[in-house]
């Protein structure tokens, strides 16, 4: 009896181990999967994510993979500012497979230069289709493109918000 005991409870085991496995897998495959549509808002070609040893998902590693003009690389090897870009594509990846409403961006580009906010700015336009994004900035290409500026000024020892709507701004002057 008690050997069948033991056989049931390492059953119960092995399957265990099995589902704790998958469900870290099948997440990562959806990341992967929603990396892989995203990448183009910033890049031309295909970006990925790999493991470094996808038999055993809590002892590996993981690398972005890009593929631009027929060249492979993987992150270490791009710039500052593209590394960077890379990072807020996997983090909006990781956010894609369970949307939320809003996000909250503080200096995420400041290690961006002109060309990279510009890919930032157009990102975010494009996802702000179906989420809201709060982005604090000190970066001009990344404020011209959004909808509305809000701004902090001190006047009079007192603060005061201070607000454009850009959307109002071009419609008047068109």
């Amino acid at each position: 009896k008690l050997s069948e005991e033991k056989k049931a409870v390492m059953a119960m085991i092995e399957e265990i181990e099995g589902k704790k496995a998958a469900i870290p897998m099948e997440t990562f495959r959806a990341i992967d999967a929603s990396f892989r549509k995203i990448f183009n808002y910033a890049f031309p070609g295909e970006g990925a994510l790999l493991l470094d040893n996808a038999e055993d998902i809590f002892n590996s590693g993981l690398q972005i993979r890009v593929k631009i003009g027929g060249k492979e690389h993987f992150i270490e090897a791009k710039s500052g500012g593209e590394r960077t870009l890379l990072a807020l594509l996997f983090v909006f990846a990781i956010h894609s497979t369970k949307p939320a409403s809003f996000y909250i961006l503080d200096e995420a580009d400041a290690a961006l230069d002109k060309e990279n906010s510009k890919k930032l700015a157009d990102m975010l336009k494009q996802m702000s289709r179906n989420a809201q994004f709060i982005v604090v900035t000190h970066n001009d290409t990344v404020l011209s493109a959004a909808d509305i500026a809000l701004g902090v000024t001190k006047q009079d020892d007192s603060s005061r918000i201070v607000g454009i709507e850009f959307k109002k701004m071009q419609a008047a002057s068109a």
